[in-house]
């Protein structure tokens, strides 16, 4: 069931690797369950939040504070992961990397809502506009995706792709693009 959610979030991108590679996308499964149980995270949330950050690509380098890999994770989140021993520039330490920044952040926040806030700024309050409409996309896209019933659902898939091809011009469009 998780490899077809992952699936179904890489939707868009038909050439990813993992519609090619079963046996990587089913390692990548693997690891996922492995740290959501270790962690007490939801694999499909853990999933979503790996899409969100680098769309499972595993050498995903962000633009400017030196992100890399699944995580994403850059500076004293970093330093941390590494710390810890997790090869970020491999999808098992980019996994584990997150999944030790969220359960961190949930933590020392008190929840996973602002565990997931902690992950983005560093804070457990988000000031910034910019950063609370990111935490809310992420959540909204989540459950939206998790309440859709699409194993086996063709019409339900094909529906669900036109949404977001749709809601892929408005973006370019509201940017003038």
């Amino acid at each position: 069931m998780l490899a077809q959610f992952i699936l179904f979030l890489l939707i868009l991108d038909p050439h990813h690797e993992f519609f090619k590679n079963e046996d990587k996308l089913h390692a990548v499964v693997k690891d996922i369950e492995e740290i959501g149980a270790k962690r007490d995270l939801e694999p499909s949330f853990l999933a979503h939040a790996i899409f969100r950050e680098a769309s499972f690509d595993e050498g995903a380098i962000g633009k400017s504070r030196g992100e890399v890999g699944y995580s994403q994770a850059h500076g004293k989140a970093r330093q941390t992961c590494e710390a810890a021993g997790y090869d970020l520039s491999t999808p098992r330490g980019g996994i584990e990397c997150m999944g030790l920044l969220l359960d961190m952040g949930r933590r020392y926040c008190g929840s996973l809502e602002k565990g997931v806030r902690y992950y983005m700024s560093g804070s457990c309050h988000i000031a910034k506009q910019k950063a609370k409409d990111r935490l809310e996309s992420w959540q909204k896209g989540w459950q939206r995706i998790v309440d859709q019933d699409f194993e086996g659902d063709t019409n339900r898939l094909v529906a669900w792709r036109r949404y977001l091809k749709r809601k892929a011009k408005q973006v370019v469009s509201d940017f003038g693009g």
